[in-house]
């Protein structure tokens, strides 16, 4: 067990905070990678042999993977003055109808 002292405490959160740079061709296709993974775990569970243990598993992976390709997808969608304008954890404001 790391004691608080430890140098290698935290390595591993700065490690998974880099940022990573994909090619553009990769990061278009990021959400639709979700979405087919997404589809493939939900159909792939319906011809599951013996579905006691591994179906629930298949479900919560296909509809999280489904669930994180619309928010990505919506996410790259959203006006680019609204994302830079809208504090981190802020409601975004809506429109008013006139």
């Amino acid at each position: 067990m790391l004691s608080a002292e430890s140098p290698g405490r935290g390595s591993l959160r700065r490690i998974l905070l880099l940022p990573v740079w994909l090619p553009a061709w990769l990061y278009r296709a990021v959400p639709w990678i979700y979405l087919g993974n997404g589809a493939t775990c939900l159909a792939g569970g319906l011809f599951l042999p013996d579905p006691g243990w591994m179906l629930p598993y298949a479900v919560l992976i296909g509809t999280g993977s489904i669930h994180a390709a619309v928010r990505i997808a919506r996410a790259r969608h959203r006006p680019s003055a609204q994302r830079q304008a809208t504090p981190r954890g802020a409601a975004v404001p809506e429109a008013v109808p006139e």
